[in-house]
């Protein structure tokens, strides 16, 4: 069917098979200390009051010793709060209406370890449910898969959110008439657990809702070992990878020996891909190119490198000298201002060339590329690889001592995989790791630094089930008690909105005053 907004939809989607499920208000409701809330909604504290200032403190990064001596002041004991201290306060807030549970589990390993592998971990259909029962999403979410286009004819096809891509698509074709696709995003990367030091790490699996909106998108990448020319090499599809795993007759836990024989067929090691045994799975789609770290990193590791080897580190140093440290927007930055620096400094065809992988970067991160623009990147990219070898000629790409006279670069052959990907899995710069790696400060970071900087992982863990409770008893008890809530004439997204504003105010106060707090 077609509509005034050109899109074609697919029919029969996302039937509702029962009404027997619960909402975020009815897992409220079912808590064990549900029937305390009916004369006080703000059980276990005494009252709206208390609670503010419980939440308050819960939130600031204020010590144990600190809040204790916040309570102990005169003007805060004539409140006559029902805690006395720290204890009694993190007591309270473990009484809240949980979400779902951390669970602990040992890992056995026949290698030696200097410390014991713990894997703390929750269960992900739990965790989707959270996603998807939470009420500031409730007109975040779409589960119908729709071909956009910008003429009637269809002649321009219009990429955006995963829906408009055509995996979805093909995917729900080979579902039953009536199912519902959520599609799970799953992002990994180490990060430190430290800010002074690099020996504590951390492995956070984080896990989202690709259905609820293009901005909460986390990442995953792949890599390959045929690097910088300009053939398309086949796809590494599920059942090639795994053809190859199974003709490879070496036990995995000889390691050497396995990954030895790995590297023939340019595979990494692992003999059990965790996405084996997932239907409908192809890593050759769902591990997709990611503007941080294949694009804005790539830039800053090669082609910047490139121009400070032809027009010399002094220019470059001069032009950007007051940039801080540099991190992914730093990058980016540079990225605003490199032509314009190169140009008339360095040969014509290596400025072609860099201008042509700038216009590529800037053109992939369109939130709603259609096919006119992605003909424009592989333009780009086929002109880059026409002028590429004045970049040899001129020994800018540079080794720790002589030249390098080869294009074994990873993340250069990932540039060609930008137009497939973004026919099947919409535009990539909903892919973008920039929410993983703020999540890395949220997630791990911040709740370490609250800790006794002793077995960082059981602590980090607490802080966020506590953050949970708080975030979801909030929204609970402005849900059901704010007097809108309850008005005929203000409609429930309304409502939420004002909701969702009254909650990120006070989240980026809590941040202001951290932040004055530290410095």
């Amino acid at each position: 069917m077609f509509g005034e907004s050109l899109e074609e939809v697919y029919d029969g989607v996302g039937a509702c098979s029962s009404q027997d499920g619960s909402t975020f208000l009815d897992l409220f409701d079912a808590d064990e200390y549900a029937e305390c809330r009916v004369d006080n909604l703000y059980y276990p504290f005494t009252s709206k009051e208390e609670w503010e200032v419980a939440d308050y403190l819960l939130h600031s990064s204020l010590s144990m010793a600190a809040i204790d001596e916040f309570l102990k002041l005169s003007m805060i004991q004539r409140l006559h709060l029902s805690f006395k201290n720290t204890k009694e306060l993190r007591s309270r807030a473990e009484m809240l209406p949980s979400g779902p549970s951390w669970k602990c589990q040992t890992i056995s390993s026949i290698h030696p370890t200097k410390y014991p592998i713990r894997l703390f971990w929750r269960d992900p259909v739990e965790c989707l449910e959270s996603l998807f029962s939470n009420p500031l999403f409730h007109d975040k979410l779409d589960f119908i898969p729709r071909r956009v286009y910008k003429t009637a004819e269809q002649l321009l096809h219009v990429y955006s959110e995963w829906l408009t891509g055509d995996s979805a698509w093909e995917m729900q074709t080979r579902l039953p008439r009536g199912a519902t696709v959520l599609s799970t995003v799953l992002s990994s990367d180490k990060t430190n657990i430290t800010t002074m030091t690099g020996a504590r790490v951390a492995h956070p699996l984080l896990l989202g809702l690709s259905n609820i909106c293009i901005k909460t998108s986390p990442f995953t990448m792949a890599s390959y070992l045929q690097f910088g020319d300009n053939f398309w090499h086949p796809a590494r599809t599920c059942s090639i990878t795994l053809g190859q795993l199974a003709g490879i007759m070496v036990n995995p836990d000889d390691l050497e020996a396995y990954f030895e024989a790995c590297a023939d067929s340019r595979l990494n090691g692992v003999h059990a891909p965790f996405w084996m045994d997932w239907p409908l799975a192809d890593p050759s789609i769902f591990l997709t190119p990611e503007s941080l770290h294949h694009w804005h990193k790539e830039f800053y590791d090669h082609d910047l490198q490139w121009c400070i080897v032809v027009i010399g580190a002094q220019e470059l140093d001069f032009r950007f000298s007051i940039l801080q440290p540099t991190t992914g927007r730093g990058h980016r930055d540079i990225q605003c201002y490199i032509i314009g620096l190169i140009s008339g400094a360095a040969p014509r065809h290596f400025v072609i060339a860099i201008c042509v992988l700038m216009d590529l970067r800037y053109l992939a991160q369109c939130p709603a590329p259609d096919d006119n623009i992605l003909a424009c990147i592989n333009q780009s990219l086929s002109t880059f690889h026409k002028h590429k070898d004045v970049i040899l000629t001129l020994g800018a790409r540079m080794g720790t001592k002589k030249p390098i006279e080869n294009w074994h670069i990873p993340k250069l052959e990932l540039l060609q995989s930008i137009t497939s990907s973004t026919h099947k899995v919409g535009a990539l710069i909903q892919w973008s790791a920039d929410a993983t790696e703020h999540a890395h400060i949220s997630e791990i970071k911040e709740p370490a630094r609250q800790t006794n900087n002793n077995d960082y992982d059981p602590q980090i863990c607490r802080h966020l089930d506590q953050e949970e409770k708080l975030r979801h008893f909030a929204i609970a008890t402005l849900l059901k008690n704010h007097p809108a809530s309850h008005d005929p004439n203000l409609g429930p997204k309304t409502f939420l909105k004002r909701t969702t504003w009254t909650m990120e105010m006070n989240r980026k106060r809590t941040i202001r005053e951290q932040h004055c707090s530290r410095t």
